[in-house]
């Protein structure tokens, strides 16, 4: 009797535990690590802090997954660059807007479209397109010639015109002069005018329109690499990697007030650290990828400085200088000497659908430095 309220009572405070999960490098065992609710928002507010984030987003779920297509869109960029028509490494983010309205009729489109939160952030206009896309070849009816206007004083102004499929399917647009216009002009009515050439869309099948807006954010507010102070806990520093999750099940729960069963590691090396979306509970808004590769530096970077830690030229003399007079100069600090870019593809505040590319995010190599 006691045992079996003992297990329920585990079961109800585990409810309100984050868990991550942490390696053990020597018998390759991730072993899940439980937080209480304090530890576990400090922890989120330090990761969204490290993606240029200040609070999750919040929308409406029945909006943003009733509108399936920008989202399936999205993920076929982001897995695929050969969607795009210029380099993602151009860019700091790719944001989805679908029209708000569109009014057909026998000789344009109306298209509008809801920018007023798009450029709140300090963010320069890279380039801006408008793709439609058809379920299938539009060759049986011949040729469709769209030409995009734009209306200044009831005059019509030709901005882009193509009458090929630059991708699969799509037809490609370059509305970056009228979202410039919306961002730094005057113009605030957020309309763009769609001519077929007389033709209706609808003659060609099923068709879907959204515009791709390519954003690059001031050096100041771009994120970068989180480094192990931004995921320190309540002074419990997180010192093991993730690999599998699905080995967790097989464990007990480890706590902080047990004693730790790792090793130290004494020299300069790279820890891996994979923490889950899922286990945030961010996979509400984030589509993709699946976590985050906190791989971090550590360990000690003590005379000799071999090569298998990549020390400077630098740090060997400051390691020198250290032994001689610890008072004179600070040791050589292990840090990460390789980054990477890592991308996140999300849903924000405003449900657009959005790809983000963060530069020097993840840790790939350590040195002492």
């Amino acid at each position: 009797m006691y045992k079996f309220l003992f297990i329920i009572i585990s079961i109800i405070e585990l409810d309100f535990c984050f868990r991550i999960l942490l390696l053990n490098e020597e018998k390759k065992v991730s072993v899940p690590m439980e937080f209480d609710n304090e530890t576990k928002n400090e922890f989120e507010k330090n990761l969204l802090a490290s993606i240029g984030l200040n609070k999750v987003p919040t929308f409406e779920v029945d909006n943003i997954f009733n509108e399936n297509f920008a989202k399936h869109y999205m993920e076929k960029l982001f897995k695929n660059d050969k969607y795009l028509l210029y380099d993602m490494s151009l860019f700091d983010e790719i944001v989805c807007l679908s029209p708000t309205e569109i009014f057909p009729n026998s000789k344009e489109s109306i298209l509008l479209f809801d920018t007023s939160k798009l450029f709140e952030k300090k963010v320069r206009l890279i380039t801006s397109e408008l793709r439609i896309i058809f379920d299938k070849k539009i060759n049986e009816l011949g040729w469709l010639t769209v030409t995009i206007k734009k209306k200044e004083n009831e005059e019509n102004i030709l901005v882009d015109t193509t009458d090929i499929t630059q991708i699969k399917n799509t037809y490609i647009l370059n509305t970056t002069s009228i979202l410039f216009k919306w961002l730094y002009g005057n113009d605030n009515d957020n309309v763009i005018y769609l001519d077929y050439n007389g033709k209706s869309l609808e003659e060609y099948g099923e068709y879907k329109v959204i515009l791709l807006v390519s954003l690059l954010y001031d050096d100041d507010k771009q994120p970068t690499f989180i480094t192990e102070d931004r995921l320190s806990i309540n002074s419990y520093r997180l010192k093991r990697s993730l690999i599998d999750p699905k080995l967790s099940e097989k464990l007990e729960p480890f706590t902080f007030k047990t004693h730790n069963p790792f090793r130290l590691y004494p020299r300069c090396q790279l820890h891996k650290l994979f923490i889950e979306f899922k286990d945030l509970g961010w996979d509400r808004w984030v589509i993709a990828p699946r976590g985050y590769e906190a791989s971090y530096c550590d360990g000690s970077c003590t005379f000799p400085l071999n090569n298998n830690i990549n020390a400077t030229n630098h740090a060997i003399i400051t390691t020198l200088l250290h032994i001689i007079d610890p008072s004179r100069t600070e040791p050589a600090k292990c840090t990460p000497t390789k980054l990477k870019p890592m991308k996140i593809l999300f849903i924000d505040d405003n449900s657009n659908v959005v790809i983000k590319r963060y530069q020097a995010m993840m840790a790939m190599e350590c040195g002492c430095q």
